[in-house]
């Protein structure tokens, strides 16, 4: 990028809302340009009401898209992933099945429905 001595700090933190703006960013090369560091908390699967009839798969798949151009433009510097590693153990965190599995999980089992990321 062409950042420049006006160039800005980006923190969002909206709930699932998130997703419209970073698409709207990246749509505009002038505004990635300004942007030195962004900060976002990111909720997979949740997005802001209009998108909400989008079914599930395609909405996770077009999440997964910003992220991966989000990384075109910026280098990661941090994330909230390994503190958040907690591990998902229906059979000793929720014996009576009183919990849900979370949508998005890595192999080893920890959720990634919410974290921050830093760029």
């Amino acid at each position: 990028g062409k950042r420049g001595p006006l160039s800005v700090h980006v923190k969002l933190s909206i709930e699932g809302g998130e997703w419209a703006v970073l698409r709207e960013l990246l749509a505009c090369d002038f505004l990635i340009d300004t942007i030195r560091t962004l900060h976002v908390e990111v909720h997979i699967g949740r997005t802001a009401a209009l998108e909400l009839l989008i079914p599930m798969q395609l909405r996770l798949e077009r999440q997964v898209r910003v992220l991966e151009r989000l990384r075109e433009h910026f280098h990661v510097v941090g994330s909230t992933l390994e503190s958040a590693r907690r591990g998902w153990h229906p059979q000793t965190d929720c014996p009576k099945r009183s919990c849900t599995e979370p949508l998005v999980h890595t192999s080893g089992g920890f959720g990634m429905d919410r974290f921050t990321v830093s760029y």
